[in-house]
């Protein structure tokens, strides 16, 4: 009955309050797991709606504005990643953590733009905790940071660049405003895993690796800001380093 209840509607105990409500959104066709996830959600005062079917998840990230989307893919009818790259492709800019099926790996999982990969429902501490990381920060106060050209709005995720305006994933987003933070200094890949991603494994690392790759892509002419230094990490500079004139 308590999953009737969460499926195809919002579970609220005030309707009054639905407009301020932190919602997350479940897409699983795995009953006990969907419905632990969903009492976990609850007792953290977010409000848990789940979907079994991916095309009616789309609609719903688009449409509800959840501050985080969870998607289980064992059983699920399209792979996790594909469903994942859809909402991303959409604008769903929501935290996306996917609990690896069978058919999913943590490769196509970050490929798809997701922010978090668990390999198994049955570690629902790791889960428990990483949702509990991205659904905070949706709710961090305004803030602005600049570095030369660069104005990072960390609250709705875009980057100024001069006169262009560029949409950032909520990865993305962390990692460029704790580098800019450093204010110069080179931050190593692990300290960047784990202050920012929450990530305890060396193999994790990758991923910082992936979402900067991602990140200096989009910064265009400006990439040369986000320096790489051998050996040691990565830091923002002040201002694009001026290119050598061939002679």
């Amino acid at each position: 009955m308590f999953l009737e209840d969460l499926t195809g509607g919002w579970m609220t105990r005030n309707a009054k309050h639905r407009s301020t409500e932190r919602r997350i959104l479940l897409v699983g066709t795995e009953q006990p797991s969907t419905s632990v996830l969903a009492h976990w959600s609850l007792s953290r005062g977010l409000v848990p709606r789940i979907h079994r079917s991916s095309r009616r998840a789309a609609r719903d990230a688009l449409d509800s504005r959840p501050c985080a989307v969870v998607i289980i893919g064992s059983g699920l009818d399209v792979p996790a990643a594909s469903l994942c790259r859809e909402l991303v492709r959409e604008g769903v800019r929501a935290p996306i953590v996917i609990v690896g099926g069978p058919s999913d790996s943590i490769q196509s999982a970050f490929d798809a733009g997701a922010q978090d990969f668990v390999t198994s429902v049955l570690h629902f501490d790791q889960l428990f905790t990483r949702i509990g990381a991205w659904t905070r920060r949706e709710t961090e106060p305004a803030r602005t940071l600049s570095a030369g050209p660069l104005v990072l709005d960390c609250a709705k995720r875009t980057l100024a660049v001069g006169s262009a305006r560029l949409r950032l994933t909520p990865a993305e987003s962390d990692l460029l405003a704790y580098l800019i933070e450093a204010d110069g200094r080179v931050v190593s890949e692990r300290e960047l895993a784990t202050s920012v991603l929450r990530a305890r494994r060396v193999s994790s690392r990758s991923r910082v690796e992936f979402h900067l790759s991602n990140l200096r892509k989009k910064l265009g002419t400006m990439r040369p800001m986000l320096e790489t230094v051998r050996g040691e990490g990565y830091r923002i500079l002040a201002a694009a380093p001026r290119r050598r004139k061939k002679r």
